[in-house]
């Protein structure tokens, strides 16, 4: 059992055993340094964008053509990870093809934003890769 500060505050932080904690207000947090909000740009080549689970938890793709999206190094099982995709649409005549791995809070892939709209998907994962439970929301 962990021993946390007594009357922290919102946003305080405490490591023990190399795990870190961050209070939000109302209870501690593991957070994994690893896994922080870290992003970066996807590029569609060739058709296909690989996101790299192990790079970060935020990837933003730009998409202009249709692309087939695949996962690469998720974490090992027993270690969780949220991640989220920004998708911002250029073109109406495009579509995604998402690894049969992904699992829809809807159960099927949501339908993609129009030209010049902005989606944010976020997807969970704690099985190496096996499944990722994914839910969709259009921001603009």
């Amino acid at each position: 059992m962990t021993d946390y500060p007594n009357s922290p505050s919102a946003g305080s932080t405490f490591t023990a055993n190399n795990i870190d904690h961050v209070y939000n207000g109302a209870k501690w947090n593991i957070f994994y340094k690893k896994y922080s909000y870290t992003g970066s740009v996807l590029t569609n080549i060739s058709n296909i964008t690989v996101v790299d689970v192990s790079s970060g938890n935020l990837f933003e793709l730009n998409l202009s053509s249709s692309t087939t999206i695949q996962f690469s190094n998720p974490p090992a099982s027993g270690l969780a990870q949220k991640f989220y995709l920004k998708l911002s649409i250029n073109s109406n005549s495009l579509t995604i093809t998402w690894p049969t791995s992904v699992t829809w809070e809807s159960g099927s892939p949501p339908s993609l934003p129009t030209s010049g709209q902005t989606a944010l998907l976020e997807f969970y994962n704690s099985d190496n890769g096996t499944t990722y439970y994914a839910n969709y929301q259009e921001i603009t």
